[in-house]
């Protein structure tokens, strides 16, 4: 009985082991739609690029060609999820966990008269582990934008010729 016990026990284990080795192929979609396109004469980079990092080489999987109406859309492997980076029109960048579908809306082009790289908040729509990189990229966001705004005080501090409220 001891050894039957033993080898239904053995013989448990190689099916076990055998069957987390045939990882089920599962797919995920990660889409989005942009709110403005490049302009005619950046047209070529009207594209969403996707890719991952494998320590520090990053490895490009695949671009799409963004529609008309702003929309993008890529399937990947999330056999294994992993961290997928995304450059959306050579403007906005984020980085998606793949473990289940999300969805990703941004501005694109930017509108503003004088340009200035300042990467707007991007949500993601999609699993608890997204919703944890939202916390984090809101609050790398509002220091980058506090950032900006001390900067901006000291420069026109600088300028003022008032003294009035100088240390001493």
């Amino acid at each position: 009985m001891k050894k039957f016990f033993v080898f239904a026990l053995a013989l448990t284990a190689a099916a076990t082991a055998g069957a987390q080795t045939k990882a089920k192929k599962k797919n995920i979609v990660i889409k989005g739609q942009v709110q403005f396109l490049n302009p005619e004469k950046y047209a070529a980079n009207n594209k969403v690029w996707i890719g991952f990092r494998d320590g520090r080489e990053y490895k490009a999987i695949d671009s799409v060609v963004v529609k008309e109406d702003g929309k993008w859309q890529f399937t990947v492997d999330a056999s294994r999820p992993r961290f997928y980076d995304l450059e959306i029109l050579k403007w906005d960048r984020i980085t998606v966990w793949g473990d289940a579908d999300a969805t990703i809306n941004c501005r694109g082009y930017d509108t503003a008269k004088m340009k200035i790289k300042n990467n707007p908040y991007i949500f993601i729509e999609g699993s608890a582990d997204n919703q944890f990189l939202n916390l984090l990229n809101h609050i790398v966001y509002r220091d980058y934008q506090t950032m900006i705004a001390v900067s901006k005080e000291m420069y026109y501090a600088g300028k003022s010729t008032d003294t009035t409220g100088a240390l001493i």
